[in-house]
């Protein structure tokens, strides 16, 4: 099999969460072990070369497993890079928890440049993988797409729970339209500021204080002011 970045092909018995080989065998303690060291090798290599997504020879080579073994646990590198990033994906969950918090009046500017900081910093700690799976779900891989929208989920719930809190009513889909709005509005700027910087290109409006102090201000905009009545 050819080694390449590209992740093609559907997901497999070599899918997060499972506990077979590609061909369906039960894995057992040692086949449990080369396969946790293949994503932390994995996890690794996107950690430290966020601009260019690990093949699988390299992640191989990290493990210190053969290359025609890793294809005994998946199908191909974008399965490893699925069951690698499930992790990550849970590490959201401190950043969505800012939300429901209960923010006093008076304060929610503060409250909220102190989540859009920490959800900057989520972020800028796993780089990596977020290029990863931003780049795979714009080619159109659909297990990419679809982690990307499971991954934004717990965030897009959290921030239009708030929004609907802040005005004294149930959540509805006018605030979860409006939450889901900033939250890609939110990644997709964090996304740009960290591309910038690992480019070397100039940073221009999209700095990084910048881009917080600016979702800082949309957030409390939106929680001081009802948007259903503009």
């Amino acid at each position: 099999m050819a080694d390449t970045g590209a992740a093609t092909g559907p997901a497999s018995a070599g899918a997060p969460g499972d506990d077979y080989s590609v061909a369906g065998q039960k894995l057992g303690p040692k086949g449990r072990q080369v396969r946790e060291r293949l994503k932390t090798a994995a996890r690794v290599l996107m950690a430290s070369h966020p601009t260019s997504p690990p093949t699988l020879t390299a992640i191989a080579q990290a493990a210190e497993v053969k290359l025609t073994a890793v294809y005994r646990y998946y199908a191909d590198v974008g399965a490893l890079y699925l069951d690698a990033m499930q992790p990550l994906r849970e590490e959201m969950a401190p950043v969505a928890a800012l939300l429901a918090q209960p923010w006093a009046p008076g304060t929610e500017y503060r409250e909220a440049l102190a989540f859009a900081t920490a959800h900057f910093d989520y972020w800028l700690e796993r780089r990596g993988a977020l290029f990863v799976r931003n780049g795979l779900a714009e080619h159109g891989d659909p297990r990419f797409i679809a982690l990307r929208a499971t991954w934004a989920n717990p965030l897009f719930q959290a921030l239009g729970r708030k929004l609907a809190a802040a005005h004294g009513r149930e959540v509805g889909d006018e605030d979860m339209a409006v939450a889901a709005v900033v939250a890609s509005g939110m990644e997709r700027t964090t996304t740009i500021v960290l591309q910038q910087t690992a480019s070397g290109e100039s940073p221009g409006m999209f700095r990084k204080a910048s881009q917080q102090t600016a979702i800082a201000r949309i957030l409390t905009t939106l929680l001081r002011h009802d948007y259903l009545e503009s």
